[in-house]
């Protein structure tokens, strides 16, 4: 199965942990999390949650939406990449059903 990456923007909003969570939660393996501090000052967190590696890419700056996807593009090492916002979650399944739907197609 190919390594699907999802690249959060974070500002360090508390509702990061349920979004992290999200991702954790789906069935498809393997994943990883790219994590963009959209701000500066951003919170310690983990290198891996349960078997998911989490890439924080840290910044002195605030990053845009725009900022931060092209800095997703640059870390992610899945071959395919998905977006998430700090206060918006996965459901479970999501990452396996758009995989398997775009591998049917042949896309």
């Amino acid at each position: 199965m190919p390594l699907v990456s999802i690249g959060i923007r974070s500002s360090d909003r508390d509702t990061l942990p349920r979004a992290l969570a999200s991702v954790v939660a789906q069935t498809h393996r393997p994943i990883e999390v790219v994590l963009v501090h959209a701000v500066p000052g951003h919170s310690v967190v983990p290198a891996e949650l349960d078997d998911i590696p989490v890439r924080a890419i840290r910044t002195e700056a605030i990053r845009t939406r725009p900022e931060a996807a092209q800095c997703v593009l640059e870390h992610a090492q899945g071959e395919w990449i998905g977006f998430l916002d700090d206060d918006d979650e996965l459901l479970p399944g999501h990452v396996e059903k758009l995989l398997g739907a775009a591998i049917a197609e042949g896309t």
